[in-house]
């Protein structure tokens, strides 16, 4: 069972877990939370709760239970692999040939713009202020470098679980670039 994009940490965690709550007529009520991605499951113990992810374990420090922390993460191979192969796409991409994301259920492809996109530039110098490539020199760069490759990975991460439950999913599972950027939270 899916959760929600944020940890929510409970007064009554370990009550929580040890006894579900809507069976037991528990009222759970929200008094922190801690961004984790889509989360499936939590168990907590000490002062320590795992959350598995869509990328493994995700561990976090509920000492301070209005301001939980995440101290660890443990990457599955899979979930290494997926974002390995992501990356090395968006590298064999010309920023300026990219349109977005397509959503394949277990992996994301890159989505081709229709002709030549700008939507890229100003992410690209956001990111890599050094780039060889001036901003009036964009449509000449020919690959997406590194930098730029791990910004739109951790961009996609961070923003793309909000984007849909906002905004819905899309039914061809397509998301393209300019309606990430324009996204606010």
């Amino acid at each position: 069972m899916k959760m929600k994009s944020y940890l929510t940490i409970f007064a009554i965690v370990s009550l929580a877990i040890l006894c579900p709550a809507q069976q037991n007529g528990y009222t759970i009520i929200e008094v922190g939370r801690c961004k984790t991605g889509v989360a499936y499951d939590v168990f907590a113990i000490g002062s320590c709760a795992y959350v598995t992810t869509n990328h493994g374990i995700t561990i976090i420090d509920i000492k301070d239970k209005i301001h939980p922390k995440i101290i660890g993460k443990i990457n599955t191979k899979r979930s290494k692999k997926l974002i390995k192969d992501l990356k090395k796409k968006i590298k064999e991409t010309s920023p300026s040939e990219l349109g977005g994301f397509k959503d394949t259920w277990d992996c994301f492809e890159i989505l081709p713009a229709e002709g030549l996109s700008l939507q890229m530039k100003n992410f690209c110098f956001l990111i890599n202020k050094e780039c060889q490539y001036k901003y009036d020199d964009f449509l000449e760069c020919k690959n997406i470098c590194d930098r730029v490759a791990d910004g739109l990975i951790n961009f996609l991460h961070n923003r793309l679980f909000d984007f849909v439950k906002k905004e819905g999913p899309d039914n061809n599972g397509e998301y393209p670039l300019y309606k990430l950027f324009k996204f606010n939270k």
